[in-house]
């Protein structure tokens, strides 16, 4: 019996992450893995129990890297925080669209609801600090903008409209000013 090339499961998570990266899940398989890897299938189903669980530990990467955009786009200081999460949601379709797309526009009727790839709370407390809104009226007010910005961000991820940083954050600042009026005048509620 032949040897069987080994493979630590990391590296067979950076190979199938990066398949995905430039050609989306739907391109992710055993054989397509294993050559991008350049090995049998076979060090694949000793690291995984199969393509399921690949495909779950891949999902868990490229929201990392997602993640990634959000806190160097906050940590830049470029922005004030609840916009800056909002760039780097774009930022991460535009430059990532394969990984966007399939963490944010896939069938997700089977699965249980995530609010934006785990970083919700820290959302909801930059919405807060910017307006001045109660919790609940934050989560209305955060729930309306990333409707906005999904749109911006499902644009640049299906290349079907481009715009540039600076046109991104004028969208932005009028969006969130659009709102802020109108939820002044409701009265947080």
């Amino acid at each position: 019996m032949a040897a069987v090339k080994q493979i630590p499961k990391e590296k067979i998570i950076d190979a199938a992450t990066e398949l995905v990266r430039r050609s989306g899940m739907s391109a992710l398989n055993v054989r397509t893995l294993a050559n991008e890897l350049g090995c049998s299938t076979r060090p694949i189903y000793i690291s995984f129990g199969g393509m399921d669980e690949v495909k779950s530990a891949v999902v868990e990467n490229i929201t990392r890297i997602y993640q990634g955009y959000l806190e160097r786009e906050v940590q830049s200081g470029k922005y004030p925080p609840f916009k800056a999460y909002g760039m780097g949601y774009i930022r991460f379709a535009r430059e990532e669209k394969q990984a966007f797309s399939y963490l944010f526009m896939r069938d997700r009727s089977k699965e249980a609801p995530v609010v934006d790839g785990g970083d919700y709370e820290n959302v909801l407390t930059a919405v807060t600090a910017a307006t001045g809104l109660d919790r609940e009226s934050a989560k209305m007010f955060h729930f309306e903008s990333w409707i906005f910005v999904h749109g911006i961000a499902a644009m640049a991820a299906t290349s079907y409209a481009e715009f540039d940083e600076d046109t991104v954050q004028t969208l932005l600042t009028d969006m969130f000013t659009g709102l802020k009026t109108r939820f002044a005048q409701r009265g947080n509620k």
